[in-house]
């Protein structure tokens, strides 16, 4: 009996000893989950939230403290283009317009009587010729008095006249002299009246030119007043706003607001990091808040100027909006919703879980299981939705990828892998 217990006793130990060595002998094995990479397409899509609008908006300001002498409709009828919506009190408009055309008149003839009166010009213009005459006249009696001087100079010093008669010569050389200086100062005088003249009288035109301008403006602006004063729509749609009633004067800021009928769109303020990838001409799927139909959209406009909104974080936003290519009756203005914008999308790639993929030093990389033990592989990534991305370069279709690696894993690590379904 004792033999038989020292027997079992050898043995147990010699099995202790061979699970040791067994043990001590073979790495660790760790259990990751894997799966494999697969050909397919991704589709990158952009969520956002907003409102339902207009894209064809008439806007029609209003004078203020107008009387309202009828009005053809109410707020949220139907309108066809160039339909007559309400009619303002413009007597006082026509009758500011009678004494413009009555002003221009008189401003044509005062006008008109510049250009043809020119009895200033004329007097001046003969006055002119006649110092002209009267300088030539005195030009000539001075040249023959300084003949006649310097005859007597001759005469004086040979004696045969006497000094009264030499000064006498003198004397009518410096009067003439006086003379022509008079009549030049006053032919000076007369021609600057007369430029003088002339360049009042162009004053005087441009003047009048300008004030008929200015009138003929005004006569223009009150047309065009008594003609707004019957307000027609410009567009076909609905009338969202119309704050006047017959009987009664408009107020400051009245307007009145016309949504087209059959031109929705979708506008909504984005983030920058989401805007960036925003095109115009992207698919979008619009969901109004309450109903089951989406409606298909299309990105129409992207803002050049981006905003940050006080109110939500610190985060430029940039407005976008999307037609809505086919409305119903169940769209109305000032609905919320969502959009969907398919930003981008890829065919035939490879793809993987996003979480397979691992960064180090701006470098990508994942762990493919090759008979139980993992290699590292360097990969170049493409788009991404968020779930799965796509691999372009680095992994083969089919290969065996570990999906989300422990931080410690290296390569070289034996792993016991659980087989995940391939991505579709």
């Amino acid at each position: 009996m004792k033999k038989n217990k020292l027997l079992i006793g050898l043995l147990v130990v010699a099995i202790a000893i061979v699970g040791v060595y067994f043990l001590s002998s073979n790495k660790e094995v760790l259990q990751v989950d894997t799966m494999k990479s697969s050909m397919g397409s991704i589709t990158k899509k952009i969520e956002i939230t907003g409102t339902i609008n207009s894209d064809d908006i008439e806007i029609i300001s209003l004078p203020s403290n107008v009387n309202v002498i009828n009005t053809y409709v109410k707020e949220n009828d139907l309108v066809e283009e160039n339909k007559l919506l309400a009619e303002l009190d413009s007597e006082d408009l026509v009758l500011s317009l009678e004494k413009a055309k009555l002003n221009i008149q008189q401003l044509k003839s005062d006008l008109n009587s510049l250009y043809t009166n020119n009895t200033d010009s004329i007097l001046l213009e003969n006055e002119i010729l006649k110092k002209e005459e009267e300088f030539l006249v005195l030009s000539n009696d001075l040249i023959k008095a300084n003949e006649d001087l310097q005859r007597a100079e001759v005469l004086y010093d040979k004696g045969a006249i006497s000094q009264v008669e030499l000064e006498e010569h003198i004397t009518n050389v410096d009067n003439i002299n006086s003379k022509i200086k008079t009549t030049e100062l006053s032919l000076n005088d007369t021609i600057t009246n007369q430029n003088n003249n002339k360049e009042k009288k162009e004053q005087n035109i441009a003047s009048l030119q300008r004030q008929i301008e200015t009138a003929n403006l005004d006569i223009d602006s009150l047309n065009t007043k008594i003609k707004d004063s019957k307000i027609y729509s410009s567009i076909s749609g609905y009338i969202t706003d119309f704050p006047i009633e017959a009987s009664k004067k408009t107020q400051n800021n009245d307007k009145i607001v016309i949504h087209g009928a059959n031109s929705y769109e979708f506008i909504a303020r984005v983030a920058q990091q989401d805007a960036i990838l925003i095109k115009e001409g992207q698919i979008a799927s619009v969901k109004v808040d309450g109903l089951d139909t989406s409606y298909e959209g299309q990105v129409s406009f992207i803002s050049k100027v981006a905003n940050i909104d006080d109110t939500a974080g610190k985060t430029p936003k940039i407005e976008i909006k999307i037609k809505i290519l086919i409305p119903d009756e169940y769209i109305k203005f000032g609905y919320e919703g969502s959009a969907i914008i398919t930003v981008d999308s890829v065919e035939d790639t490879i793809l993987l879980k996003s979480e397979c993929v691992r960064d180090e030093a701006g470098k990508k990389y994942v762990f493919i299981v090759e008979n139980n033990t993992v290699k590292k592989a360097y990969v170049e990534t493409g788009l991404t939705d968020g779930y799965q991305i796509s691999i372009i370069d680095g992994i083969d279709e089919n290969d065996i990828i570990v999906v989300n690696p422990p931080m410690d894993l290296k390569e070289g690590a034996n792993i016991k892998g659980d087989l995940n379904e391939i991505i579709s």
